[in-house]
């Protein structure tokens, strides 16, 4: 086997090392830092911590879509800035569009382009973890060819062996939320454009978000309907088996039909391990905005009552942009939103417990303040569950409130009583961030990704918080060999070990075993001598 091992060790061509997880918040790791505007990234990660992360790079004059894959300790196993997706004609204008990993690790993605004309029309690729385009060159085509229908913000699933593309489609002819279904090697499932899933043909519902449940199924959340301002943007929510087909007695549940929710609201949807599924929004229905969380079991039962739980009842306050995560182990939910007085020129960020029944655990109601309300903004949060709780990832702008607009990024983990276990600054450039999106892995080792503007208008750079809320990714103690920190020694660490051979890298990270700085040959006699154990 060590033969073998060296031998393969003189044959392959490493790639290059462009960097494990750095430890220093000043640096962060760059994923798409090149000429032009890099924006609206994605991310995605296995539970062994391999991420995938997408976005759309104007690098070329035009917008295209790039992807890059990172192993566990954050070694990209492409080029610099990315593998090239679909540098197919796109509009100027860009929208929302989804990215997932699949068990197998492939990554599934959806978006949309004009490559069939002047009106957006969604496309769906499936890329191996080698980078082989298993849909082809230029993926599906996913709506329909040749109409006219403006066909955004898709999103997509993996659902009983299949792939799920869903995604609204607006015009006159047949409004609603449409989805198609591939299996493994990109055929569709459904007749050519795919099946209406909701809307009743002159709503126009939008805004969606899904989850998969623990049976092979999912459950969708949506507005009603997004025709005008004035429209009944309610929140509703259906579960369908993996054909499509509607449960819960195929009648919509109406999640809230208070006042309508704010037109293009990116609303929160999150699935515990039971198939409890947790929705959150903000409106105003009481005549100032407010944040509002709901529950539904298997079976479609509001667990919270008719129109929602209130996160504050702070008096005088403002609350926006619900991030919500079930507290593992326990049967309640966590949200955290940012809290603003009146005039929103004060802000800060607020946790607030829900029980089942759902009535609200601190506070008294109001929540409990894990940031001040002061003239430092926070915003952009996102939240996933933690050991101990849920970790919260967020934006702070110290010097909001005299318009300057630096800012740098923060993670805390906040256990079930409210307090909080950890904080975290994670990238400190003084410049402006946005679109932070986060996610964690089997070990609560949260990824974060987000757009930054340290060097140029826009570019997109990651880093990862450990479960301790230290940043960097080192292999385990007396654990030598083991580069992907996976505690096992074997031919995913020799693929790290061959993609730094010879590079400088931060003394300890990635299978840099001896500590020196230089991947190198004494690296690889110490995983050889190690291959084939676990730790």
């Amino acid at each position: 086997m060590k033969t073998l091992l060296v031998g393969a060790l003189a044959v392959l061509v490493a790639a290059p090392a462009f960097g494990a997880w750095p430890s220093d918040p000043t640096v962060n790791l760059p994923v798409g830092v090149t000429n032009g505007d890099q924006a609206v990234e994605k991310i995605a990660t296995m539970p062994d911590g391999t991420t995938w992360v997408g976005w759309f790079d104007n690098r070329g004059g035009s917008y295209a879509v790039y992807v890059q894959r990172l192993l566990p300790d954050g070694t990209a196993t492409f080029p610099a800035n990315g593998l090239l997706v679909s540098n197919n004609p796109q509009s100027t204008s860009l929208v929302d569009w989804d990215l997932r990993v699949d068990p197998s690790g492939n990554c599934f993605l959806a978006f949309t382009d004009t490559r069939e004309g002047g009106d957006l029309d969604v496309f769906a690729y499936l890329i191996s973890p080698a980078g082989t385009f298993l849909w082809g060159a230029n993926g599906v085509q996913v709506s329909t060819v040749g109409n006219t229908d403006y066909e955004a913000d898709p999103r997509v699933l993996f659902v009983n062996g299949q792939y799920l593309v869903s995604w609204p489609r607006y015009g006159a002819t047949a409004p609603g939320l449409w989805c198609q279904r591939y299996g493994l090697g990109g055929a569709p499932q459904e007749v050519p454009g795919g099946i209406r899933l909701a809307g009743d043909g002159v709503e126009v519902p939008g805004f969606h978000e899904w989850v998969a449940t623990s049976d092979n199924q999912f459950v969708m959340m949506w507005q009603r309907d997004t025709r005008t301002f004035a429209s009944p943007r309610h929140v509703r929510a259906m579960r369908f088996n993996a054909t499509g087909n509607p449960m819960w007695g195929g009648v919509p549940l109406e999640i809230s039909n208070g006042n309508s929710a704010p037109i293009a609201h990116k609303m929160a949807i999150a699935i515990d391990p039971f198939d409890r599924v947790g929705y959150g929004w903000h409106d105003g229905r009481t005549g100032s905005t407010r944040a509002y969380v709901q529950r539904t079991g298997p079976a479609g039962a509001l667990t919270y009552g008719p129109n929602a739980v209130q996160c504050s009842n702070a008096a005088g306050m403002l609350d926006f942009n619900p991030a919500i995560a079930f507290v593992p182990g326990s049967d309640d939910m966590m949200a955290f939103f940012d809290q603003r007085n009146g005039s929103q020129s004060l802000r800060g960020l607020v946790v607030q417990r829900i029980a089942p029944g759902g009535t609200t655990l601190f506070g008294g109601g109001a929540g409990i303040v894990i940031r001040p309300i002061d003239s430092a903004h926070e915003g952009l949060q996102r939240a996933v569950p933690s050991a101990s709780g849920a970790t919260v990832a967020f934006m702070h702008a110290p010097n909001a409130g005299v318009g300057d607009s630096s800012n740098e990024l923060i993670a805390m983990n906040v256990d079930m009583s409210g307090a909080v276990q950890w904080t975290t600054t994670m990238s400190t450039p003084p410049v402006s961030k946005f679109r932070l999106n986060i996610t964690s892995d089997a070990d609560d080792e949260v990824r974060a990704v987000w757009q930054d503007g340290r060097n140029d208008q826009s570019d997109i750079y990651a880093q990862n918080i450990n479960a301790d809320g230290t940043l960097g990714s080192v292999p385990p103690p007396n654990c030598p060999g083991d580069a992907n920190a996976d505690n096992a020694v074997d031919a995913a660490d020799l693929s790290v070990l061959l993609s730094q051979f010879g590079s400088a890298v931060t003394p300890g990270t990635g299978a840099d075993f001896n500590g020196d700085g230089v991947v190198d040959a004494a690296d690889l006699s110490v995983l050889l001598s190690a291959f084939g154990t676990t730790c």
